[in-house]
């Protein structure tokens, strides 16, 4: 799961607001002004205030602390705040993207898993790769 929550995820956020390995987006149209990156921080800040703190540690502002989230951070952000934050921030299509993402997370967190859900999440990680690729 730390592939996913240290290293994926944090990848997808830099990507989303151009600061991945010195890349522009290319035919894509994925980023985010910073101007609106800069709300979902502070809107991920107010969420705290709404969090039970059994759910998750506070998390901090992603647009100015990104360094400060752990792997629970990233998890519990991407699953539970993301699909609100990002919501017309960008294209459908790269938000489409990024609810897979949690969704396959998701599937991966449970205490059990039967084999077909184990075959669901292989055709989901594949669909998910074949996405990112496009």
């Amino acid at each position: 799961m730390h592939l996913l929550e240290e290293n994926i995820k944090p990848m997808l956020v830099k990507l989303w607001t151009g600061n991945f390995k010195g890349l522009d987006v290319g035919s894509g149209d994925y980023e985010i002004q910073e101007s609106i990156w800069e709300q979902i921080g502070l809107e991920t800040l107010e969420a705290n205030n709404t969090i039970p703190a059994s759910f998750c540690r506070a998390l901090p502002n992603i647009a100015l602390d990104k360094s400060s989230f752990t792997a629970e951070a990233w998890c519990f952000w991407f699953q539970y705040i993301a699909p609100y934050v990002l919501e017309d921030r960008f294209p459908e299509k790269y938000y489409k993207h990024m609810l897979l993402l949690g969704e396959i997370c998701k599937m991966c967190l449970k205490f059990t898993i039967t084999e077909d859900e184990i075959n669901e999440l292989e055709q989901m990680i594949h669909e998910w790769v074949k996405q990112y690729e496009e």
